[in-house]
């Protein structure tokens, strides 16, 4: 289906390095199912919160982390001169 790495960045932080729903089952529901189940696994380590990063033009994996309670906290922002 596709995997999901999440590194423990502190005794309470993890940190989702990356998400990849291989070709052919995007836009099925496996990427929020699995989101779903990683917050199990960061549960069980003692993790308090979640982190990752999305970028800006990638309007579908933004939509789908909004849904499921991320928020922003930083916002990177480039000219092209």
């Amino acid at each position: 289906m596709g995997m999901i790495w999440l590194a423990q960045r502190s005794n309470e932080k993890g940190f989702i390095c990356d998400v990849n729903i291989w070709e052919g089952n995007q836009g099925r529901g496996y990427g929020k199912q699995a989101m779903k189940e990683l917050e199990l696994v960061a549960k069980k380590l003692g993790l308090k919160s979640i982190g990752l990063h999305v970028f800006g033009h990638n309007q579908i994996a933004r939509g789908l982390y909004e849904k499921l309670g991320y928020i922003e906290t930083d916002i990177l922002m480039e000219k092209k001169i």
